[in-house]
């Protein structure tokens, strides 16, 4: 019989995604090259997990892979092969063929072929290398064990037992098994027992029990009280702890794998609570009797309050902390500097701070241009260093914290910083008007202007032309702000300031003839009522507001969304001034009306992507209104299109 194990299958590839982050963090932080047992230890833990659920499942080539790489590092742990620059290349470049194999798996896709060739060729080279002389000590010689295992479910236990005999077989020589009602195996091994344990964790559940001890002690203690000595008689009320599923972590009182689909389903429940909640408070404000009827008035508070709590700890469920990401700059870093021929050390804080998936998710490329914009144009050369009375490596570090309810993130580099000159003529050949006596923040701005580089030659890191005028549209994309400071001589600084979440939006409802419109509070800068003297119309038609000593573009939203009944003096009407990407705009409205903390729904999803709308909501009275997509108000000229 074969298991089927397709429901355990997206587990699996998830748990394989989590120990190449493991083995890759280890691998860069530089500890386990000082010979860290602990460190080493870990990396071919991971490693052989890997292989042994591979196996299970039928992915050939990944266990092939990962069993190359656990090997290596059996060397490296036994003392007969240094964990050198070139060790560490052939482990990443595994890695990285691990997760196109994985990717492939996760679609039902096939493996193209030879994907994990050339990494299975890189480490086989350190097997063939002769082994280190020998530092003292003896080799461990092999261990027999006997082993008892016992499915608690009867109808999963002949397939169960069929499935574990392959991964125990490949772990050495089984002198003895029987696959009865309990799966009873002798075993003649050299891998360590916590090894052992992790094939059997993979598939079991919360009921089933395991009995492991060694020959050679037979000491009772050796089953850690899992078993009383007979496979019959498991102690089902025993206080001893379950050590199968302790080293798991799945503790059903700890965690629990959800998907993704079904939080954002029960996020869109309790939006649609919050609503509710919304469209009843009003209700019971307008209702004639609401200043009497303490009791519905109380009753009403309590939900508002108890609706609250219920979308905060919702909202968390999808908050992961951002290591998810920063996580992977050590090697972005380590191999940008070694094609650039550069030294650079990178200092990462605040990797527990929490913000929603979705952002985390698409933050990483504008993080990944920085980063390595940071190491190619920031930080010099180790001679220039010198010459510059700096130490040979250059610093490069990666902040994240919570401020004011957003997060920010800060890139910091001690390198040569932006020079003011060379941006300024930069600007004036591309036809950028700029003074020479600008202020350093509008100089530094240049750099996000489309086509704008600096670099004197093209390579494959930077100096395209392009690359920062698209990291700050992807970031005000999310709602965020980009801003940067440098010193010259001493670095630079790029702080990204973000939204802990897209599902949430503190907005302002405006007015628009008898629609209602939702400007978020993120993008509002001020509202005044113009006079003539501050509006004015180009020589192209277009119309300008004149604020903070700069003239910005007014967007009559009557005009481009084509409602009738709205005012069409500014004079008579609001305008709303807009920031997004360091530029700005002026809203026309007929009034405002309130702030308010909205859910965001798609437009997209039930209709299709209509422009200047960035998703809609239902506000207090139960009416739809739509969400302004700031972003495309600032940057392009709707109204002449409309």
């Amino acid at each position: 019989m074969s298991l089927d194990l397709e429901r355990f299958r997206a587990g699996f590839l998830d748990e394989v995604e989590e120990h190449i982050e493991t083995i890759e963090h280890l691998l860069l932080s530089g500890d386990a090259r000082t010979s860290n047992r602990e460190q080493l230890d870990a990396i071919f833990r991971a490693a052989h997990s890997i292989k042994g659920g591979a196996g299970t499942f039928g992915f050939t080539e990944l266990a092939t892979v990962t069993h190359r790489l656990e090997s290596v590092f059996d060397r490296i742990r036994n003392g007969e092969l240094v964990l050198g620059d070139e060790v560490v290349d052939a482990a990443l470049h595994a890695l990285d063929s691990v997760r196109a194999i994985v990717a492939a798996h996760r679609v039902g896709a096939p493996v193209s072929e030879g994907t994990g060739a050339q990494a299975i060729a890189e480490l086989q080279r350190f097997l063939e290398i002769p082994a280190l002389p020998a530092r003292g000590g003896s080799t461990t010689s092999p261990t027999v064990y006997d082993i008892a295992f016992t499915c608690a479910d009867e109808g999963k236990r002949a397939s169960t037992y069929d499935a574990l005999l392959g991964a125990v077989a490949s772990s050495g020589e089984m002198l003895s098994f029987d696959l009865s009602d309990v799966f009873r195996v002798t075993l003649r091994t050299s891998k360590p027992e916590a090894e052992l344990r992790e094939i059997f964790a993979f598939v079991a559940g919360e009921d089933d029990r395991l009995e492991l001890h060694e020959q050679r002690r037979d000491s009772a203690t050796e089953s850690f009280g899992l078993f009383d000595g007979t496979a019959q008689n498991v102690n089902r009320s025993s206080s001893q702890p379950n050590i199968l599923h302790e080293r798991k972590g799945v503790h059903k009182d700890e965690s629990i794998r959800v998907s993704l689909a079904k939080v954002d389903q029960l996020i869109n429940l309790v939006g649609e609570i919050v609503t509710a909640e919304n469209i009843l408070a009003a209700a019971i404000r307008r209702s004639a009797d609401h200043l009497t009827n303490t009791a519905l008035a109380d009753a009403a508070e309590k939900v508002a309050r108890h609706t609250r709590d219920l979308r905060q700890i919702v909202m968390s469920i999808r908050m992961v902390p951002i290591s998810f990401i920063l996580g992977r700059f050590p090697r972005v870093v380590r191999e940008t500097a070694t094609k650039l021929g550069k030294q650079v050390e990178l200092r990462l804080s605040g990797e527990e701070t929490e913000l929603d998936k979705t952002i985390v998710e698409r933050i990483v490329d504008p993080l990944t241009h920085l980063v390595r914009n940071a190491v190619d144009h920031g930080i010099e050369p180790p001679e220039e260093r010198i010459a510059a009375g700096k130490p040979a490596q250059g610093r490069l570090e990666l902040i994240a914290s919570h401020r004011s309810g957003n997060i920010v993130i800060e890139v910091i580099d001690d390198g040569r910083g932006l020079d003011r000159r060379k941006l300024i003529a930069k600007a004036r050949r591309n036809g950028i008007e700029i003074a020479d006596d600008a202020p350093d923040k509008e100089v530094w701005d240049l750099i996000f202007a489309p086509g704008f580089s600096t670099a004197s030659q093209v390579t494959e890191i930077s100096g395209r032309g392009v690359g920062m005028d698209v990291v700050r549209r992807n970031v005000a994309e999310l709602g965020g702000t980009i801003t940067i400071d440098s010193e010259p001589g001493a670095g630079m600084r790029v702080t990204i300031n973000l939204p802990l979440t897209l599902a949430i939006l503190d907005g302002l409802t405006v007015l628009v003839g008898r629609s209602t419109f939702v400007v978020p509070i993120a993008n509002v800068v001020s509202s005044l009522q113009p006079t003539p003297e501050i509006v004015k119309r180009l020589p192209d038609g277009n119309e300008a507001v004149y604020f903070h000593d700069a003239w910005i573009p007014l967007r009559r939203l009557h005009r481009i969304f084509r409602i009738a009944d709205a005012l069409g003096d500014p004079q008579q009407g609001i305008v709303v001034v807009v920031e997004s990407g360091g530029r700005r705009a002026a809203l026309l409205v007929d009034a405002l009306e309130a702030q308010q903390q909205l859910v965001i729904k798609s437009i997209e999803t039930n209709f299709r992507k209509t422009p200047g709308i960035a998703g809609a909501t239902v506000i207090d009275n139960g009416a739809i209104a739509l969400i302004i997509d700031v972003l495309t108000f600032v940057h392009s000229d709707l109204e002449t299109a409309a």
